[in-house]
């Protein structure tokens, strides 16, 4: 039984890990067209099963305003919604802290967040930290 609808939404990212299976860097240009995500999560709408759609990329928060207006759309359908970040946006902590609410306010429920060792070469320790913060406060 499927139970989740899942958005790789582009192939732009803040890093450039060695292990991607993506092969996301801060040059990638795909972006999947906001229109078709809204189309793809009124048709799992019709799917009883799913309860869940997530995001993720690259990195989502790339795309901000689009996340943000897809995270609405399928939250105002009464979708579980969720993020995978790299926690990169944390890095200026108020700016951050304003994204996250943002999408908070928008419906998103749940984050996970990308790390290890590949990811730290590009996004610190003490950042993930911070993002840790901004979603516990």
């Amino acid at each position: 039984m499927i139970q989740s609808l899942a958005f790789v939404m582009t192939d732009r990212c803040s890093s450039s890990c060695r292990i991607c299976c993506y092969s996301c860097t801060p040059a990638g240009k795909r972006l999947l067209a906001k229109r078709r995500m809204k189309e793809y999560i009124d048709q799992a709408h019709e799917i009883k099963s799913i309860k869940n759609v997530s995001f993720s990329g690259g990195e989502a928060m790339m795309h901000y305003d689009q996340l943000k207006e897809c995270v609405a759309h399928a939250a105002g359908l009464g979708f579980n919604t969720a993020l995978v970040t790299n926690c990169f946006w944390a890095a200026d902590h108020d700016k951050g802290r304003g994204m996250m609410s943002g999408l908070v306010d928008a419906g998103l429920k749940q984050v996970y967040i990308s790390l290890d060792k590949y990811h730290q070469e590009y996004v610190s320790v003490e950042t993930v930290r911070k993002a840790m913060r901004i979603l516990i406060d």
